[in-house]
């Protein structure tokens, strides 16, 4: 059976191959608006900017999009986020196949098993996209300016999770990591400039700033996690757990450079989803520019080869692939039940 699957999957075109995957995401994990409540912050705040009512203004893109389409309801608010993700999907597909030719089809189920592709599903409207967007132009295009375009998406989206991400890159640049010591200064350029400008030019309220939320939400946190940390962990890889450690790690020659590493990409961004309210969707939003460029740089160190499978191993991987669960943790550690708010968000129970 295994054999079949992967010589079927293995035989027919890469864009079928990325529509099937993208099924079973949807599938498997459903799919979601953001709340009306979250969308109304974002439609409040645009209306309000340059003086904040909410955090949210730490995110310039979605803002000025609210303005250029005249404050919509959130059904329309909710198809814009459904366009803008699937223009994501679209992208990283293209990329992806570009980039990586022979080993297209390992390199799209790595993509399409990554937590992040089924956050952003379960969150259509959300501001995390830009971030994801950027960091994907960073890492796989070969535009000329390609990390200064992705910094200015990642920074359009949220400033402050750009910051973070920022620190995650610098821990890979101490890892001896090519891509972040080349492209760490363009980074740090872009977020800490556009940090600085919103920051001085917006008079945040301290009950909004996202500094004073997080030590205020601490209290409700902790026991949480306490409670759930083997969910919340989990979800910051889901699948991508056990290939990460196989195929990154032993591209790594100095312990060094694993420490480092594994702190930017591992450390740092589980512990902000094991201690921010938000859960799951914060650490693999600000860790997805790192998980990409050790994906990618380990495929470059191994020649290129080390993803070469059998089309029985293939079928293996899909399998594990469909039956895997996709936990998204959210808020007081309550799992997102997608299909089931869908359901709710348009009264049908």
């Amino acid at each position: 059976m295994f054999f079949r699957i992967g010589e079927f999957l293995t035989r027919i075109k890469l864009i079928k191959l990325a529509f099937i995957l993208f099924t079973v995401v949807i599938i498997k994990t459903g799919i979601s608006p953001i709340g009306s409540e979250y969308v109304n912050w974002i439609r409040e705040t645009a209306k309000t900017y340059p003086d904040p009512t909410h955090y949210l203004v730490s995110s310039p893109l979605p803002i000025i999009l609210m303005k250029i389409f005249g404050y919509p309801n959130d059904y329309i608010w909710w198809a814009i986020g459904s366009l803008i993700y699937i223009a994501w999907i679209l992208l990283s597909v293209k990329l992806i196949i570009k980039r990586y030719e022979k080993h297209a089809r390992e390199a799209l189920l790595i993509f399409f098993a990554s937590v992040p592709v089924v956050t952003a599903a379960t969150m259509m409207g959300h501001i995390d996209v830009f971030s994801l967007i950027g960091a994907t132009i960073a890492v796989l295009s070969n535009l000329r300016f390609k990390v200064i375009i992705g910094a200015l998406f990642a920074v359009g989206g949220n400033t402050d999770q750009s910051i973070a991400t920022l620190f995650c890159v610098a821990l890979l640049a101490l890892g001896n990591s090519k891509f972040a010591k080349k492209y760490l200064w363009q980074w740090a350029l872009i977020s800490l400039s556009a940090y600085l400008i919103l920051h001085s030019s917006v008079s945040i309220p301290s009950v909004h700033s996202p500094v004073q939320v997080m030590i205020t939400d601490l209290k409700a946190v902790i026991p949480t996690t306490f409670g759930s940390w083997h969910l919340l962990i989990y979800s910051q890889m889901g699948l991508l757990w056990i290939p990460w450690f196989y195929l990154v790690l032993p591209n790594l020659i100095f312990n060094k450079e694993k420490l480092f590493v594994i702190l930017g990409t591992i450390i740092l961004p589980t512990a902000l989803t094991l201690f921010i309210l938000d859960g799951t969707r914060v650490g693999t939003t600000v860790g997805y520019l790192c998980l990409l460029i050790t994906f990618d740089e380990a495929y470059q160190r191994s020649n290129k080869t080390y993803m070469n499978i059998s089309s029985r191993l293939y079928g293996i991987f899909f399998f594990i692939f469909v039956l895997t669960p996709s936990l998204i943790v959210g808020n007081q550690g309550i799992l997102r039940l997608p299909i089931r708010k869908i359901l709710e968000q348009f009264n049908i129970i």
